[in-house]
């Protein structure tokens, strides 16, 4: 156990070297954040335009499926990027997303499959039928499902970047991951954690600057304090995208060290 936390430390440190190392890293997680915002808007006009109808209701799956997928391919993007910067070679989005797209087909399955369990813990959250005592043990069946698969999706997309392996050799690899429960903990609660206390952070300082400019204007320090917690949350928001999926890729590289002299896992 002892010998696992140290190696939970060392692919930490790995984690941040590689966020000050290579600037092109940013791309994935920062376009991912503007494409599933252009999904969310065209969710809400399609909504708007056909509510529930069969064909809104397919409209809306669909939107919803390709946010899912958008996610997948810009995760496996940057899992590659990732692997190329830990072996000395220059990176670039262009490459990422190749490599990404020739996973296609194991990309849209992790996305349908990521799709379902999302429905799954959505309906049991929501569900208000029966007891007190049964909701409470719904939710918490959703969240522990929520969470695992938190973490197992996050190590299978750059099981399904780097190798030739697919969506169900991705899945086959599950498994190692009870063997290395602080990595996997640390890179699925921990993070998360951490995610919330950051944004409450982002808030006060927003607030704070807000309130010493109200000084001046009161509209004008309310509308800069929203601005700046705005900015400050999407900071946050693609920095966490960005550091989680690049610990989990370090992970997998730290159990396929081969790898990173460019040999086959």
């Amino acid at each position: 156990m002892a010998s696992n936390w140290y190696r939970t430390g060392e692919v930490l440190k790995q984690t941040f070297r590689l966020a000050a190392k290579d600037k092109d890293l940013y791309w994935p997680p920062i376009l991912n954040l503007l494409v599933n915002f252009g999904l969310l808007v065209l969710l809400i006009v399609s909504f708007l335009v056909y509510g529930l109808s069969p064909f809104g209701v397919l409209l809306l799956v669909l939107l919803f499926f390709g946010s899912f997928l958008t996610t997948a391919i810009f995760g496996a993007a940057l899992s590659w990027m990732t692997l190329e910067v830990v072996r000395g070679e220059d990176t670039h989005l262009g490459s990422g997303l190749r490599r990404a797209f020739s996973r296609f087909s194991s990309l849209a399955a992790y996305a349908f499959v990521a799709l379902l369990i999302q429905l799954l813990v959505s309906q049991l959250r929501d569900n208000r039928n029966g007891s007190f005592l049964v909701m409470l043990v719904k939710r918490f069946f959703a969240g522990v499902i929520d969470e695992a698969w938190d973490i197992a999706g996050n190590f299978m997309l750059p099981a399904i970047a780097l190798t030739d392996h697919g969506f169900k050799g991705a899945v086959k690899e599950l498994p190692v991951l009870l063997k290395h429960l602080p990595q996997a903990l640390v890179g699925g609660f921990a993070f998360d954690l951490v995610l919330g206390w950051v944004i409450l952070l982002d808030i006060a300082v927003a607030a704070l600057f807000g309130w010493l400019l109200a000084a001046i204007s009161p509209l004008g320090g309310l509308l800069a304090g929203i601005a700046l917690a705005f900015v400050l949350i999407i900071a946050t928001v693609v920095f966490h995208g960005f550091v989680k999926s690049v610990y989990f890729t370090n992970l997998y590289l730290d159990l396929h060290p081969e790898m990173k002299k460019g040999k086959k896992a």
